[in-house]
Formats: structure tokens, sequence, C-alpha cells
């Protein structure tokens, strides 16, 4: 199973990418991830970006291998609201008048943390 989302900028993203667990190892995800790429350049884009967890090598694998290029890791958080008296790194901006920046609690929002950016180009 794969989706994609609309066109904006010339950029589609390929998003979610998903293999039932008793379905793996027969090629599905790399057909359709093939299929839903071809799709959106055809339809005009200039890129096709999908994102994947770096320490999952079987999906890292296949893009790489399908013609998607990392190019670049990212770090996502979810804000839970302020932690009074906390220093954990992580700042909120108040959209109130004469707002200020304050520390806040966070966790990160995916599994380690972590996503790598790939990226299909037209030719």
């Amino acid at each position: 199973m794969a989706a994609v989302t609309s066109m904006t900028a010339g950029m589609i993203r390929v998003d979610p990418v998903y293999t039932p667990a008793h379905l793996r190892a027969h090629g599905y995800a790399g057909a359709v991830t093939t299929a839903v790429s071809q799709a959106a350049l055809t339809a005009g884009a200039t890129d096709v970006v999908l994102f994947a967890d770096p320490a999952n090598a079987t999906s890292c694998a296949l893009y790489r291998r399908i013609g998607f290029v990392a190019v670049g890791d990212f770090v996502g958080y979810d804000f839970l609201g302020a932690a009074p008296g906390s220093s954990t790194g992580c700042l909120r901006r108040d959209h109130a008048p004469h707002a200020s920046w304050m520390p806040v609690r966070c966790t990160r929002s995916v599994p380690g943390g972590r996503l790598r950016r790939w990226v299909a180009r037209a030719a």
C-alpha cells in the first residue's frame, strides 16, 4: 500500500508505504513505491520525496535500489506544554501579546527520533 500527497511547488510526497507482515519479502513495497513515484513524475512532479527511519535498513536499501537518494536527516518533536523550571532545550513561543520563548516538555515524535528524507528527481 502506498499513497501520495497532492503536488506542491512541483513536489509530491509518498506517504505512507506499508506492507502487512504476512505479505513482506515479495517485492510489493518496491513495486508500489516505484509505480506511485513514476505516476507522480509523469503527472509533472519534479521531485518525489519520502521519509523513512534511518535505522530501518530494509526500507533504506529498497529506496536506494529504486532510485531515491538520501538528502537529509530530521528529528521530530512533540511539544507537550510548559515544564515550569525545566531546562529541556526545547522552546515554544506563545502567541500572546509580548510573547516570549519558554522551555517546554518535549518528546521525540518518531521511534528513535529521526527520519531520513529521500528524493527521486525527474530526469
